[in-house]
C-alpha cells in the first residue's frame, strides 16, 4: 500500500486521467463540492470513481489521507493560476486583480468548483488538516506579498505583507457569499475594494 501523496511523483501520477488515483481525486472533487468533505463516504467516492474498494485502498489508506492528497492538488492548482497571472501582470496590480476576478467567475462556472480549498480543508473535521491549511495560507500570503513588492506598486514587506492579507480576506470572503447567494457581484465588489486600497492607503 503506498503511504499517501507525499512524494511529488505520486502527486504528479495522480493528474493523469488513466490513473484510478486520478478519477478517485476527480470523483472527490464533485462530491466535496456538492455534499462536503464530512457528507462524503468512501462508497461514493468508489461508486461515482468507477473504482473498487481495493484499488482506493491501494493509493489512499483513509479518507483523511485522500482528503490530505486532495487539498494539496487544489492548493498547487490555486498556486500556478497565481504564477500564470503574476506573470501576465508583472507591472499592473489592477489588471492582476481583474484578470484573477474573471478566473474566478470562469471557475465558479464549473460545477465541480466548491471553493477555496483552504475553506474546504479548515472546516473539514479532521484536526490533522488544520496544520496543512496553516501552512498553505502562509505559503499564498508569501506568494502574493512576493508579487506585491515586484509590482507596479512598489510596496515593501510591511505594506506587501498586509496587502497580501487584505486580498485573501475579500477572496475568501467573495467566495463564501458566491457560495450562499450564486451571484458573481461579489467578486466583482471584492474587486473594487482590493483595486481602491492601495491607492487609499497612499494617500
Amino acid at each position: 500500500m503506498q503511504g499517501g501523496f507525499e512524494q511529488e511523483s505520486d502527486l504528479a501520477a495522480a493528474r493523469s486521467r488513466a490513473n484510478p488515483a486520478a478519477r478517485v481525486l476527480g470523483a472527490a472533487r464533485q462530491l466535496f463540492a456538492e455534499q462536503g468533505y464530512s457528507g462524503t463516504g468512501i462508497s461514493e467516492l468508489i461508486e461515482k470513481s468507477g473504482t473498487s474498494k481495493k484499488t482506493f485502498y491501494n493509493y489512499f489508506s483513509s479518507k483523511r489521507d485522500l482528503g490530505e492528497a486532495y487539498l494539496r492538488l487544489e492548493f498547487e492548482a490555486l498556486q500556478r493560476r497565481l504564477d500564470r497571472l503574476f506573470s501576465r501582470f508583472k507591472s499592473d496590480y489592477s489588471g492582476f486583480i481583474r484578470a484573477w476576478v474573471r478566473d474566478l467567475k470562469g471557475l465558479a462556472a464549473s460545477e465541480s468548483f466548491g471553493g477555496c480549498p483552504l475553506s474546504l480543508g479548515a472546516g473539514a473535521a479532521f484536526p490533522d488538516f488544520q496544520s496543512l491549511v496553516a501552512d498553505a495560507a502562509e505559503e499564498l500570503l508569501e506568494q502574493l506579498s512576493g508579487y506585491l513588492r515586484s509590482c507596479d506598486l512598489h510596496c515593501d514587506a510591511a505594506v506587501s505583507r498586509r496587502l497580501a492579507g487584505q486580498i485573501m480576506i475579500q477572496y475568501e470572503g467573495a467566495l463564501q457569499m458566491w457560495r450562499i447567494t450564486g451571484s458573481e457581484e461579489y467578486f466583482d465588489a471584492a474587486a473594487e475594494i482590493l483595486i481602491r486600497l492601495p491607492r487609499q492607503w497612499n494617500s
